[in-house]
């Protein structure tokens, strides 16, 4: 007697369902996909069964409203032309298995995570982040292609077990709300100041200085907050100016080496003269408290154009 068992090892494989898009639309509209059949959200916006196959084809766009998880034995492919957008939060579980090929595009307006020793994930394409990134313990994002956050980027772990993203991260540039100067005179010093309302990778700052506004040299670096959203106002004082006109210019490197240079400030430091009047940009006589941009008159003739806040 010959006996058959007939079974599924592992029991994934029994499981498995291939969903491939065939029309713009929502994740879980039938008429979304090849067959009428829709992928089940499952608890926590996730595939419902292990071993699912996800193909976003082209022209697709395929809308995934609030969060969506891909669980481990899953496949998520976005083929060149395709589009998903998730509307929530997008997480990649342990053994989940994406692919963004070249000229996809995977869209989250939340947060997106890769769980610990996630690392079959690959990007060709394009993943976009309005939320914030956080690579796990032992996790890998790896590819050819580029990540835009406009949020802050965590690696956890640390060492070789630290996460890893190894693809072209392209983030919002520092966004610069003034960079201004004054003579302090409590102090004796130039008193510079500039507030960002948002850094994304930002490393440094770098505060260069001149005599002319033609000839530069570096006289300070200052840390970046790396990534911040909120309102953040840094201040540096410059003892060793000369009696005359100073000149100071800002620039801010990101991590991978980006500069940007911002545009120079003067500071009157000529002190044998006398402020006699300032005016507001209408011609308005203005005080000391006055927060705008205001030209000053001295009694040598001569004027300054600058902001107070």
């Amino acid at each position: 007697m010959v006996i058959v068992f007939v079974g599924c090892l592992p029991i994934n494989t029994c499981l498995s369902q291939t969903f491939d898009s065939a029309a713009d639309g929502n994740w879980v509209s039938p008429a979304s996909w090849a067959g009428g059949v829709a992928p089940a959200p499952g608890p926590g916006g996730g595939l419902t069964n292990n071993g699912n196959f996800i193909n976003i084809n082209a022209p697709h766009t395929i809308t995934k409203t609030a969060n969506l998880e891909i669980r481990g034995n899953s496949d998520l492919v976005v083929r060149s032309g395709g589009t998903l957008i998730v509307t929530g939060d997008l997480t990649f579980r342990n053994n989940s298995r994406v692919v963004v090929e070249s000229g996809g595009f995977l869209i989250v307006e939340g947060n997106l995570t890769n769980n610990n020793n996630s690392d079959e994930i690959t990007v060709d394409g394009v993943i976009q982040v309005a939320g914030n990134v956080t690579a796990g313990n032992g996790s890998a994002m790896n590819g050819n292609g580029t990540l835009l956050v406009e949020g802050s980027i965590t690696l956890t772990g640390g060492g070789s077990n630290a996460g890893q993203i190894n693809l072209f991260i392209s983030a919002l540039p520092v966004e610069l709300l003034f960079f201004e100067g004054t003579f302090n005179k409590l102090k004796g010093v130039n008193e510079l100041v500039w507030k960002t309302a948002s850094e994304i990778n930002n490393y440094y700052f770098t505060i260069y200085y001149s005599t002319d506004g033609f000839v530069w040299e570096p006289i300070a670096q200052i840390y970046g907050a790396g990534n911040s959203n909120k309102t953040l106002e840094y201040t540096w004082l410059h003892k060793n100016f000369v009696n005359g006109i100073n000149y100071y210019q800002l620039s801010q490197t990101d991590f991978d080496g980006t500069t940007v240079v911002f545009p120079p400030i003067a500071i009157e430091n000529s002190f044998n003269k006398q402020l006699l009047y300032r005016v507001n940009m209408m011609g308005q006589k203005v005080n000391s408290k006055y927060k705008g941009v205001v030209v000053e008159y001295y009694n040598d003739g001569s004027s300054l154009k600058r902001h107070q806040h």
